[in-house]
């Protein structure tokens, strides 16, 4: 297919989800849904539907970077494409959730949809060390996320007052934590609702009670904020978007903040990375088996997790439940 207009189109942020923050018809396919919309060549918002944002003909096309014939060139998306089916129900159980949601949906769709946005951009290449390879960089380094991501600290923020958050063709924007100097992105992922994630080396992953049928449960703290720290969310959404911002209203996407469009490190991405980048699975790649981390209560380590991170995730028994840290044993800068 050297043709471009006969390749596929990829999307880099997921319909479904920018979606989300849409005020248009609820009764229309979540595709289908306007959203207005602010370029920086433009000046003035226009609307245009969630499936015809985010997306380059192409963008994630598999050729022979190795030298070798891949077979199905399409590999790079369907990847995607694993943990995007259940990303709708997944950001449903997250707005829903209060103080926790389940744990494999949290490994397995939230948490590959973050590393994912900080690689699936077309701008990724445009790093020196991905020109040569850009599609395997694009998944080696999707997978050196995974880890700092499993480590840092995650909270979901919901606005109390009638300022939406507004969403970007990155999908997210970095952050210092205020006290500590933490590096951390804000996700928003409703016009109401957004992850902000710092970065740690130690986290409780998640946590099981005898008495609830729920299972394991990943902590997800959840905070009220008020109409001013939304906006200034939104003015750095803005000022590293790269291309355009989206709102589900006009007049939230007027004034696009004139930043220098780039993101800078996401989670300190200059922490010493000691995995091989030999292996190429991923957490995302399968069905978490909830039932070997229930007969294992040594150490367990996730696909996409190299056995040479050490300690990784480790489980304790306690009276009336179990708990499963995971540490990265690497020093935060």
């Amino acid at each position: 297919m050297s043709n471009t207009s006969e390749q596929p189109k990829h999307h880099w942020i997921p319909a479904v989800h920018l979606a989300r923050f849409s005020e248009d018809d609820s009764e229309k396919r979540p595709r289908d849904r306007l959203l207005w919309v602010n370029e920086r060549e433009r000046r003035a918002p226009f609307e245009r539907s969630a499936k015809a944002l985010g997306y380059e003909r192409g963008l994630y096309t598999m050729g022979d970077e190795l030298g070798v014939d891949i077979g199905d060139p399409g590999v790079l998306d369907n990847t995607f494409n694993l943990y995007e089916r259940r990303l709708t129900a997944t950001l449903d159980a997250v707005g829903d959730s209060q103080g926790a949601i389940d744990f494999e949906m949290w490994m397995t769709v939230l948490l590959p949809f973050i590393a994912g946005l900080t690689v699936r951009h077309p701008s990724f290449v445009d790093n020196s060390d991905a020109q040569a390879l850009p599609q395997m960089s694009r998944w080696i380094e999707m997978s050196r996320a995974i880890a700092p991501l499993m480590a840092a600290e995650w909270q979901l923020l919901e606005a109390s007052g009638d300022t939406p958050f507004i969403t970007s063709d990155r999908g997210f924007c970095v952050t210092h934590h205020t006290s500590t100097g933490r590096a951390g992105m804000i996700v928003p992922i409703a016009p109401n609702l957004a992850l902000v994630i710092f970065a740690q080396s130690r986290r409780l992953l998640a946590f099981r009670q005898s008495s609830d049928r729920r299972g394991w449960l990943t902590p997800l703290p959840r905070d009220q904020r008020d109409a001013i720290f939304v906006s200034e969310v939104n003015s750095h959404v803005s000022a590293t978007a790269s291309r355009w911002v989206a709102s589900g209203r006009r007049e939230s996407v007027v004034d696009l903040e004139r930043g220098p469009g780039t993101t800078g490190p996401v989670l300190g991405y200059g922490w010493p990375y000691r995995g091989s980048l030999g292996a190429h699975d991923h957490a995302w790649d399968a069905a978490l088996d909830m039932a070997e981390i229930d007969r294992k209560p040594g150490t367990w380590a996730p696909l996409g997790i190299y056995s040479s991170m050490n300690p990784g995730v480790s489980r304790r028994d306690l009276d009336g439940g179990s708990v499963l840290t995971f540490d990265l044993d690497l020093p935060v800068d």
